[in-house]
């Protein structure tokens, strides 16, 4: 039985005819209905509220504990116009009354995920992992965007933001320009994934470009639900209407794009720098 390991991004490309028009559409297709479906089961009656994250409480109000979940991924930190947005986001759900006392990623968290090398490993098999020769031999190349086959011949571009609320988070999505940055996470999983991490699977293959930025510590329910999503609808309407709605994000650019290689305890945007790209 081969080894070969499938790369999940090459099915929308395939289903697309390889038509960047057509990449980019599903992308929006699936923004908006996964929209509308989140929105319409939070404000169902039998909705049983938001989700706090188990994990992510225990890291806030536990001294000394540990996330068990190991990883390695490669992640985009937004630098210029992208990071004026985020931040201007962070501000403005942080003056949410229905957010107090929940969890608001700080900036220096905040990411893109690009590729998971490894992820939710044990310490000893996320350590043994990484003294191995397949993975230091690529280390020092693995943030070099700007030097990685580009078969559209285009930057991978994103804009149109918009916050996202769902169950378990929020999250700051963006809609691709063409293909290229499908290709870019493409090309990424086949040029590093499938010779440094043979067991690698991404948990990120839907059509989404997204960055997490509030997640839930304490149960949100009820009427309170309903206030939430009435906030966050109002918040995407200031936000189209304001010059930051026109935000363009240039992931391969290297001033507006920091790149990182994350080792550790990756979850919520931490873990250790091992390799990066100012």
């Amino acid at each position: 039985m081969s080894d070969q390991v499938v790369n999940p991004f090459d099915a929308l490309l395939v289903s697309c005819g390889h038509d960047p028009s057509r990449v980019e559409a599903a992308y929006a297709s699936h923004r908006s209905a996964r929209a509308l479906t989140q929105h319409d089961l939070m404000l169902s009656s039998t909705f049983e509220g938001l989700k706090t994250d188990e994990v992510l409480l225990r890291k806030e109000t536990e001294d000394g504990f540990q996330d068990p979940r190991y990883g390695i991924s490669l992640v985009g930190r937004p630098k210029g116009p992208a990071k004026v947005l985020v931040e201007w986001i962070l501000a403005e759900l942080g003056h949410l009354k229905e957010l107090e006392g929940q969890w608001i990623a700080p900036i220096s968290q905040v990411h893109i995920t690009l590729l998971e090398v490894a992820h939710s490993l044990p310490s000893a098999t996320h350590e043994e992992y990484l003294r191995s020769p397949a993975f230091t031999s690529r280390i020092s190349s693995l943030c070099d965007l700007e030097h990685l086959p580009s078969p559209s011949g285009v930057p991978p571009l994103l804009h149109s933001p918009v916050l996202n609320l769902d169950p378990t988070a929020i999250s700051l999505s963006f809609l691709p320009r063409g293909s290229a940055y499908h290709q870019l996470r493409q090309i990424l999983f086949s040029s590093y994934g499938s010779e440094t991490s043979p067991a690698l699977k991404a948990r990120y293959i839907h059509p989404s470009a997204h960055l997490t930025v509030v997640r839930f510590l304490k149960p949100i329910k009820g009427e309170k639900v309903r206030d939430l999503v009435k906030a966050v609808s109002a918040l995407n309407v200031r936000l189209s209407e304001s010059a930051l709605g026109s935000t363009i994000w240039n992931i391969e650019n290297k001033e507006e794009t920091r790149v990182e290689c994350t080792s550790g305890q990756v979850w919520y945007g931490g873990g250790d720098v091992i390799a990066s790209r100012s």
